[in-house]
């Protein structure tokens, strides 16, 4: 594999990892992963070529305010040609990607998630068994050598939760979805909240759903908005799905609000969550796996076609179209700056339900 390089070619995006104007990419066709830069006139792109075994997920160190582009370390998720998942880190440093060894009772799924964050790397094996069968677990492993650090489990934790699903952090904490947790009903979902203390991730509270149902998937995806704000998607609540918004007050994590779809029509809205500056994308399958855009900002609103999964037209020579919110992985960083977008057009209910409509 060749060094980092600045390139301004075009590519098609599969998988995708975004920060706060700063997303990675795989691009299959050309067998590389491209960091750009959202906020720099021209865009800037740093290249990795040669990636040529699959991607099934892919992670973006996060930035502090003043780091350069090119210093930045992407984690990978590949399956090499046995069917066995490898992880490795593309570091500027290196000219080569530096493979993490697997640890020795991983399974398949370990590489489900990725998410940097205080100097580690932490991988999802939502299915892996911890004293319980394929209760999931997250493995927090040190960057350089893939030392196991610690390991994380829900608390409380059952068989088939698939915690680890999904990732996310802000500051000093870190939110696990495990969306077939049974809590209280089978397969409602919970998402397990961990806070560094010094070296160590604690888990210090078990967020479930303020209108919890059977099969709601509550911790599908999550996604943290600033210090203090947290979506959280439950893609089989109701007939539509939703999105439960849950704010730090300083010592505990409450709900707040929630989101529903636009549309009755719509299916298995929230099984993904996503920010590209302050425009908040949800995924939905009702017809196919696609997005629908909540704007944030000005000057991007009218750049939309809203709920069909297309990026704003001055991004598209760079970044293509996201076709398959299926396969879209994102890990988060402290987006201190970063406020819940605003929705133009809302009717607040008793029980704090937000029926917003995508800007066009």
């Amino acid at each position: 594999m060749r060094c980092a390089s600045t390139t301004g070619t075009q590519f098609w995006s599969e998988n995708l990892d975004y920060r706060s104007g700063i997303l990675a990419c795989f691009d299959s066709t050309r067998e590389s992963v491209e960091v750009i830069s959202l906020g720099q006139t021209p865009l800037r792109v740093v290249n990795w070529r040669g990636i040529s075994d699959p991607v099934s997920s892919i992670g973006l160190e996060c930035p502090s305010s003043n780091a350069e582009l090119p210093s930045l370390k992407v984690a990978l998720c590949q399956t090499d040609p046995a069917g066995d998942p490898m992880i490795s880190i593309l570091d500027p440093r290196r000219c080569d990607p530096l493979r993490l060894p697997n640890p020795p009772s991983s399974d398949v799924t370990f590489g489900k998630s990725l998410h940097f964050s205080h100097g580690r790397l932490f991988v999802g094996e939502p299915a892996g068994t911890t004293d319980l069968q394929y209760t999931g677990k997250v493995w927090v492993l040190d960057q350089e050598t893939g030392q196991i650090m610690s390991v994380l489990s829900g608390d409380p934790g059952g068989p088939f939760d698939m915690f680890g699903n999904c990732i996310d952090g802000a500051a000093d904490h870190i939110a696990i979805g495990a969306p077939l947790q049974d809590l209280p009903h089978a397969d409602c979902g919970a998402v397990h909240i961990f806070r560094r203390a010094g070296s160590e991730f604690l888990h210090v509270d078990c967020l479930k759903s303020k209108f919890p149902e059977p099969n709601g998937w509550f911790g599908s995806s999550l996604i943290f908005v600033g210090k203090s704000t947290l979506l959280i998607g439950s893609p089989g609540s109701s007939d539509s799905g939703w999105i439960e918004v849950f704010r730090y007050d300083g010592s505990f994590w409450n709900y707040s609000s929630r989101i529903i779809a636009p549309s009755t029509s719509i299916r298995r809205f929230g099984f993904s969550l996503a920010l590209v500056g302050r425009d908040l994308l949800v995924g939905e399958k009702s017809n196919g796996p696609k997005w629908i855009h909540y704007g944030g900002g000005e000057e991007v609103k009218e750049r939309w076609t809203a709920g069909m999964g297309q990026i704003p037209d001055y991004l598209l020579p760079r970044i293509g179209s996201i076709t398959n919110p299926n396969i879209f992985c994102r890990s988060a960083c402290d987006k201190a700056d970063m406020e819940l977008p605003e929705k133009t057009t809302s009717n607040s209910k008793s029980d704090g339900t937000s029926s917003a409509v995508p800007e066009v």
